[in-house]
């Protein structure tokens, strides 16, 4: 019940944070801003899941996409400036690299899958439906 209370908090810090960083304006508000903005699918994904009543079923889960996000982003904090001089995987340069498989592809496979695996886990047991007045059924 604690963390159904303290998720929108802090999302509601973080959207602040991210805020002030916009408008504050300059490179380590921009790293702020880009590391806050990484995490807070995690952090609204947790909020559907706490609403359901199951915060830590996919907690595991989302430690790792909160580290896949943050790292790539920080990861491409980092080779802000490169450009298409800079290191390159795969004929691309890194920084675009980093952004296509780190927040893009491999977060999307790895949400599927770990939706995919889970789906069920937590659902409650279906109950046919009563009768209705006089005993008939109401679908028919």
């Amino acid at each position: 019940m604690a963390v159904r209370r303290a998720l929108p908090a802090g999302l509601a810090a973080a959207s602040a944070a991210m805020l002030a960083a916009l408008l504050a304006g300059g490179v380590p508000a921009a790293a702020v801003f880009g590391l806050l903005a990484a995490a807070f699918p995690v952090g609204l994904i947790s909020l559907a899941l706490a609403r359901d009543g199951r915060p830590r079923r996919n907690a595991l889960h989302l430690a790792a996409l909160l580290v896949l996000l943050v790292g790539s982003a920080a990861a491409m904090l980092a080779l802000r400036g490169a450009g298409a001089e800079g290191p390159r995987f795969a004929e691309l340069p890194l920084s675009l690299a980093v952004l296509l498989g780190g927040i893009w592809l491999v977060p999307l496979v790895l949400t599927g899958l770990a939706h995919g695996l889970t789906f069920d886990a937590g659902a409650p047991p279906t109950t046919p439906a009563a009768p209705g007045p006089g005993g008939a059924d109401p679908d028919r």
